[in-house]
């Protein structure tokens, strides 16, 4: 994990883009350039529960960004 990650992405603003806009790990990995492995193990390390594929998958599809 980026080391600096902590000093950029507060709990708080996890869980805001994450849980209440419904932005995905790779989405919020873009924003701050770091990858989306990075971003599962600081949801990991903050005790953040993440989506199961099935949610994921979904929301990705009401999104547009995959066909049903």
């Amino acid at each position: 994990m980026d080391r600096k990650l902590k000093d950029k992405l507060s709990k708080a603003e996890l869980i805001r883009l994450y849980d209440v806009q419904g932005q995905s790990l790779g989405d919020i990995a873009k924003s701050y350039r770091v990858s989306r492995v990075a971003i599962m193990k600081y949801c990991n390390i903050l005790g953040i529960e993440r989506r199961t594929k099935g949610e994921a998958r979904i929301l990705a599809q009401k999104r547009g960004k995959i066909d049903k």
